[in-house]
């Protein structure tokens, strides 16, 4: 199969002849761009740019055992892109004043006896300076991953470990923050987490693929994970428990609904993007080398990093953030001067940082970067 049958565009039905000669257009442009990139991913791909989507992108196979090929229908779990979403719902209850980001743990949740849940502040948990213990970490959760049953059962895995750190003097990555999250989140509104996605990022944004998996829950056209072999050959790899992750890495989506997401906060609908523009807000810098060695920006703001990043010889400001679990791995990266979105999904163990920078650097205004 070469690269333009690989590639399938969806556009809405048509009801007279010159709509179908421009989605026949915008067909033929999104083919040749893709075609110039020479894009090698095992997944999904789409690019906004001022608004248009201007490339798409849908390879491989979401279940090779019944030889059922990624399309735009398919759904990916995102991994940590779920923390930009943890951390939108914990704002958009801030919004409504009913809870405070100088908060602590021990406030909402007395009972979970945490490290330093009397010092640890909802601002720290947000912005990783927490020092809260980071997992996984070692073959105590690689053996538990497919059996946990709920949050407090993560919880558990960390609620005793002393801080890695005093609480806001540095700053230090850490699945626990988010899942600690998802649980105030829930506390604060009495509402579960499924409905908290539901109710503040879904449906507002209208994005029918993206939810929080629930444990057994059978979720239509998710793709099965896959180590991808160097000669293509798809092999099937173990089970993780979908409330492995909670808050921090549980949600499910599609390339399309992601960029679809951004498409939502920064046209600022209702207080969207006042939200929008606090959860992207620097708050703290990474340490000396981390973020090269990541490449990523150099500071975090609230589920984000965000900084001035080269891309390919193009240095410009980046509001992303990656994920990944265990044989999925997904991108979104948004680039405001350059009014563009990069979503990228993967069900593979194939690395996308190469499939990311390429499209970032193929859409960039190039009078835009700088020296």
């Amino acid at each position: 199969m070469n690269l333009l049958d690989s590639i399938t565009l969806t556009f809405s039905a048509v009801l007279t002849i010159g709509s179908t000669n421009a989605a026949a257009a915008q067909q033929q442009v999104e083919r040749n761009v893709a075609a110039k990139n020479g894009i090698n991913l095992h997944g999904a791909a789409v690019v906004y740019k001022k608004g248009t989507r201007v490339f798409s992108h849908y390879r491989g196979m979401a279940n090779a055992s019944w030889n059922i090929h990624i399309d735009k229908r398919t759904r990916f779990r995102i991994g940590s892109v779920t923390k930009p979403i943890t951390a939108m719902i914990i704002l958009e209850l801030e919004s409504q004043k009913k809870l405070s980001l100088t908060d602590s743990i021990k406030k909402w949740l007395p009972d979970e006896s945490i490290v330093g849940s009397d010092k640890i502040t909802i601002h720290h948990l947000l912005s990783h300076t927490s020092g809260l213990y980071h997992f996984p970490n070692g073959k105590r959760f690689e053996n538990l991953r497919a059996d946990i049953q709920s949050p407090d059962e993560l919880v558990k895995l960390f609620y005793n470990k002393p801080l890695e750190f005093s609480p806001g003097s540095k700053w230090g990555y850490s699945n626990a923050n988010f899942v600690v999250l998802g649980l105030i989140a829930e506390q604060v509104s009495g509402q579960s987490y499924l409905e908290l996605v539901n109710a503040y990022v879904a449906q507002p944004a209208r994005l029918s693929k993206t939810s929080h998996e629930e444990r057994y829950e059978i979720v239509p056209h998710l793709a099965l994970p896959y180590y991808l072999a160097k000669n293509g050959s798809y092999s099937g790899l173990p089970h993780v428990s979908p409330v492995a992750r909670f808050g921090a890495g549980s949600i499910y989506s599609s390339a399309d609904d992601m960029a679809k997401w951004i498409q939502y906060l920064i046209a600022e609908r209702g207080s969207s993007g006042r939200i929008f523009r606090k959860m992207t807000k620097p708050r703290i810098s990474l340490p000396d080398g981390v973020a090269q060695k990541a490449g990523v920006p150099p500071k975090y703001a609230y589920g984000w990093f965000v900084g001035e990043l080269d891309v390919l010889g193009c240095k410009t400001y980046v509001v992303e953030h990656g994920g990944s679990i265990l044989g999925y791995s997904s991108k979104l990266r948004y680039f405001p001067d350059h009014d563009t979105i990069i979503s990228v999904t993967s069900n593979t163990t194939q690395n996308i940082e190469n499939v990311v920078n390429q499209l970032s650097y193929q859409f960039l205004d190039s009078t835009l970067c700088k020296s």
